[in-house]
C-alpha cells in the first residue's frame, strides 16, 4: 500500500520523504493511526519562505529561501 504520493505533500525534496517516512514508522510502531497521519501530512504546511516554488521556466522550477 500506498502511503502518500510526494506530489500530495506540501513539502518538497527527497530528503523531506525520507523524513516524513521516518516519522511515519515511529507512528506507526507507536500505534498511530495511519490514516490520520496520512491526512495530517497532506495538511502541514512548510515554514514560510522555505523552499517556496516561484516559478516554471522553460521546464526548470525555481524555489527561493529569502528569509
Amino acid at each position: 500500500m500506498l502511503f502518500l504520493k510526494p506530489s500530495e505533500m506540501k513539502l518538497r525534496g527527497l530528503h523531506n520523504v525520507e523524513n516524513v517516512a521516518s516519522a511515519i514508522a515511529a507512528g506507526m510502531a507507536a500505534g498511530a493511526n495511519l490514516e490520520s497521519m496520512r491526512e495530517t501530512v497532506k495538511r502541514f504546511n512548510p515554514v514560510e519562505h522555505r523552499l517556496e516554488f516561484v516559478r516554471e521556466l522553460d521546464g526548470v522550477k525555481f524555489a527561493a529561501n529569502d528569509s
